[in-house]
């Protein structure tokens, strides 16, 4: 849908696209069509005799406030919710399909033959007539000859299988998103009222992605997101979770509807930045003083949360599209997606192959192109662009490098700013033509452009004056040999881009072990949280809340014992009001004896001490049943003691 829409607006053409409602689609399929065409498609009598019995000799008892009705028969439809019901309504509706597919006389969406500005004569795909995925049908029509010929084709479906279209309900909209009065008013007069162009407040829907033609629309559609995501988030704040329930629940269940609509839809950056911020507040409420953001995003087993960022997700989701695209060389056969979105790239972006735009950003020309563009090749583009990749081993032809830009495998010894005139600044007049070539012009010239294939050295040379060339005065500026350094080796075909997010070590003194230990081990959720907030320096100790608000805790000093800031170890042990107690319990139930530094390590750095033996089947029963008391500090010692029992 995404690549026709892409398309047509760039042919900017009058097809548009039909998506149909079908009257109770389910529910009027024929036993007796359903047992024809399931025997046209060769399944045994006997199975099909089985699946007719089980849908459609049914007898059904209704519950009326209490009294049960008299038993009546299903005598056709199939029963929704039913796990067999998809696939059989999919054989009911494919002989319906395939007519459309297969008459010449629809022309539906056409890919154009013409050839590019590089005279590449790229075979088009065949025409994109119907997508269906169950009874979700939607329908590409070039003309209203097309209309009365799908008409025609339903009709004949319809009065096999009971079929019955609901026109009423049938939405139409324009591919190329310029508005169309002749189809609009044509529509009209066949039932068809709800028409979208670029014009519209909002974007029509299929499958629950938005087709958006505009940016207008993109906002409505986005701001409707961002606040189905917000109620969602106020309505689980008021559950009493554990940080880690928050970040699952936020993972799988608030952010699933945005999850779902990343994979084709392309959202400006900053929105993902605002939607990551919902799901940060959602994690961190309640919480003083508050976690770094991006530390909620990186893995528990280093001691972050492994919130999913929306931005990186987005790029995750792409994969399904990407891979085939990627590994369709080393395939025997060429899936559906492979074929149209290969054709799309290299027709779109002028490529002599599909991989170029992918790999080199400046081989992405005109419109779609852009970063904020609307299309689909956007996420695609921001997908590769945040890969590491590594030409190290890769072998290119004389004729793939004649094609790749310039730009990607030469270097300046002396580049300039970007905002500066390209090429070296003292050998070359301010009247050159050279020198007025902006960064983003040096972008566009290929190595063809300044190179040709020696066939006599079987290797790229430099081209001559002589030779033809639509930057003579480029040709002439390459010629003193200080000026560039030029390396044609595969070394140099390397795009160093954005670099995995970097996972930053909190604590490097806890090993992924350790770490591995505390979120599986049974510790209730209230006392796992402060111990969290504890090895991360974030809890509400006097100090810290002194750094944040001077204006409202006016001083570091702990308000126990009245000599000393309250730090974090502080507020824990040191303090000797509640040192005591630490070495009480510890003298009691631990094998070493009692130290500061061995305290420290237990509950800062997990190095957990031995239990005494004789008291390791009584922690085995009493530690888990209790539970934080309101007191932070002492709610640690039970569970370090289970933590202890539990380490190896």
């Amino acid at each position: 849908m995404q690549l026709a829409k892409i398309e047509a607006e760039q042919q900017q053409s009058h097809e548009i696209c039909l998506l149909l409602d079908q009257e109770k689609a389910y529910d009027r399929v024929h036993p007796e069509y359903l047992r024809q065409v399931m025997l046209q498609f060769g399944f045994p009598p006997s199975l099909v005799s089985t699946i007719c019995k089980l849908f459609f000799e049914t007898h059904i008892h209704l519950n009326i406030n209490g009294f049960i009705t008299t038993p009546f028969t299903q005598e056709r439809g199939l029963r929704q919710g039913d796990p067999l019901s998809p696939l059989l309504f999919n054989i009911a509706f494919d002989p319906f399909l395939r007519s459309i597919v297969n008459d010449t006389a629809i022309k539906g969406l056409q890919y154009r033959s013409s050839p590019t500005p590089s005279g590449l004569n790229l075979v088009p795909p065949p025409p994109v007539k119907i997508l269906a995925y169950a009874d979700d049908i939607a329908v590409f029509l070039h003309n209203q000859s097309d209309f009365h010929r799908f008409c025609a084709r339903y009709d004949e479906y319809a009065q096999a299988s009971n079929a019955k279209l609901n026109l009423g309900k049938t939405e139409a909209f324009s591919l190329s998103g310029r508005p169309h009065p002749t189809w609009q008013s044509f529509l009209s007069t066949q039932g068809i009222t709800t028409w979208h162009d670029r014009n519209s407040p909002s974007a029509v829907r299929y499958l629950g992605f938005p087709i958006y033609s505009s940016i207008a629309q993109r906002n409505a559609f986005v701001n409707e997101l961002i606040l189905k995501i917000q109620h969602a988030c106020a309505l689980h704040s008021q559950r009493q979770l554990s940080f880690r329930g928050r970040v699952t629940v936020m993972n799988t269940l608030i952010y699933s509807k945005l999850w779902y609509v990343l994979r084709l839809t392309s959202v400006p950056q900053p929105t993902l930045q605002k939607l990551a911020s919902i799901g940060y507040q959602f994690v961190t409420q309640s919480v003083f003083p508050k976690f770094k953001q991006e530390f909620l995003f990186v893995d528990r087993q280093v001691g972050g949360l492994k919130l999913l960022s929306p931005s990186k997700q987005q790029l995750v989701l792409q994969r399904k599209w990407l891979r085939p695209l990627l590994l369709s060389r080393n395939s025997g056969s060429v899936s559906t997606i492979v074929l149209y979105l290969s054709y799309s790239i290299q027709h779109h972006f002028d490529a002599i192959d599909p991989l170029f735009p992918l790999l080199f950003p400046s081989s992405r020309k005109g419109f779609l192109g852009r970063t904020n563009a609307l299309n689909i090749f956007t996420n695609l583009f921001r997908t590769m662009d945040a890969l590491d990749k590594s030409y190290q081993h890769t072998q290119p032809s004389p004729a793939t490098c004649l094609q790749l830009p310039l730009s990607n495998i030469h270097r300046f010894d002396n580049p300039l700013p970007e905002h500066a005139a390209a090429g070296p600044s003292t050998p070359i007049s301010p009247s050159s033509p050279l020198a007025r070539l902006s960064h983003r012009s040096w972008s566009k010239i290929q190595v063809s452009d300044v190179f040709v294939f020696d066939s006599h050295r079987g290797c790229l040379r430099k081209k001559r004056r002589t030779d033809t060339s639509p930057f003579p005065f480029l040709i002439k500026g390459l010629e003193p040999p200080d000026l560039f350094s030029v390396k044609m080796t595969t070394a140099r075909l390397r795009s160093v881009l954005s670099p995995h997010y970097a996972l930053p070590v909190f604590n490097p003194t806890i090993s992924r072990h350790q770490w591995n230990m505390f979120w599986t081990e049974d510790i209730p959720l209230k006392a796992r949280d402060v111990w969290y907030r504890l090895l991360h320096n974030k809890l509400p100790c006097r100090s810290s809340l002194h750094n944040i608000l001077p204006s409202v805790f006016v001083d570091p000093v702990c308000q126990i014992c009245s000599s000393t800031a309250e730090s974090s170890t502080h507020f824990v042990y040191s303090c000797h009001h509640k040192h005591p107690i630490w070495e009480y319990i510890w003298d009691t139930y631990i094998d070493t004896p009692f130290s500061q530094p061995a305290l420290h390590s237990a509950i800062f750095s997990l190095n957990m001490p031995t239990v005494k033996s004789i008291y390791k089947k009584y922690l085995l029963i009493s530690v888990p049943c209790l539970h934080p008391t309101r007191n932070l500090v002492f709610s640690l010692v039970p569970h370090l003691l289970w933590f202890s029992l539990c380490s190896p």
